[in-house]
């Protein structure tokens, strides 16, 4: 019986794919599905593949619309959404977007001069009077401006881009380890709708950003350089609340843990590999992670 120590080490266990996977990496918003191959009963399935279809993970992985996603190793990251930061993004993050930069930090004072003072959280005010430093905004102004780009949805930019900041203002989603998990960016908290995207996979994307050289500015608990981040893109409004994001949320820091507890420098390593590469391998963990059944937890 496969456990999951044994499921991490075998690494000759998923598909290398090379052509299928440098057709992957299309220009952004171009990923085309194609058609799986049909599966004769004498196929043996690798041990990830056999995990996705004996659980139903696909409310928080997202689900395929084409199962040769799952042959390539390429659930819930796909190589066309990991996104490298690279160094000269870092050198002066705040001299991009200063006209956008200007409005998110003017709203944000509108909101909190507007907020009642009878309001007993006074989240707005405690935004507005933390504030953020130009050099994270700057930041996320570049990755929500990636996210919106490859979605062909520009509209969406300065909402995404605000709740971010707003989220990130509020307290840093750097938990340590040279990780982040930014979220609660897509939707407007006054109705809890998200913004309709047409996500590559039903249901939801997840992204990964690699930051090869790290960044301080995205201020981590622990004070060491973030070198990668986690987040998801969902297609629509939260169908279950926020149960469902509660859970992806839960999964990504199950993942963070399996992945660097022993390891202190896992994800400065992840940073430094390609985009196929880095795919394949926290593939691998978030499908161990979210593999629930008794028999796999030895």
């Amino acid at each position: 019986m496969t456990t999951r120590r044994d499921f991490l080490r075998a690494a000759a266990a998923l598909p290398v794919g090379i052509g299928t996977a440098g057709a992957a990496l299309r220009h952004p918003g171009q990923a085309e599905a194609t058609r799986a191959p049909i599966r004769g009963p004498t196929v043996q399935l690798t041990e990830y593949e056999r995990i996705l279809a004996m659980n139903n993970l696909f409310d928080i992985l997202g689900r395929p619309r084409s199962w040769s996603v799952v042959q390539q190793g390429f659930l819930p990251f796909a190589p066309e959404r990991v996104l490298i930061l690279e160094p000269w993004v870092l050198e002066r993050p705040a001299d991009r977007w200063r006209d956008e930069q200007r409005r998110i930090l003017e709203r944000m004072q509108r909101d909190a001069a507007a907020e009642s003072p009878s309001c007993m959280n006074g989240y707005r005010r405690r935004v507005a009077e933390s504030g953020i430093s130009s050099e994270k905004l700057g930041l996320i102004l570049w990755l929500t401006n990636e996210l919106t780009r490859y979605y062909a949805a520009p509209e969406a930019w300065h909402e995404w881009a605000y709740n971010m900041t707003f989220r990130e203002a509020l307290g840093t989603t750097a938990i340590g380890r040279h990780f982040a998990m930014p979220h609660q960016f897509q939707y407007d908290a006054a109705n809890y709708r998200a913004t309709p995207i047409k996500t590559v996979n039903a249901g939801l994307d997840w992204w990964m950003i690699l930051i090869p050289n790290g960044t301080n500015h995205w201020e981590s608990l622990d004070e060491l350089p973030v070198h990668a981040m986690f987040l998801y893109i969902v297609s629509g409004p939260h169908s279950a609340g926020p149960g469902d994001q509660l859970r992806r949320l839960e999964l990504g820091s199950r993942v963070e843990r399996l992945f660097s507890w022993d390891v202190p420098n896992a994800f400065v390593e992840l940073s430094q590999m390609d985009r196929v590469s880095a795919a394949r391998q926290m593939n691998r963990h978030f499908v161990c992670a979210a593999d629930d059944r008794p028999q796999a937890r030895k």
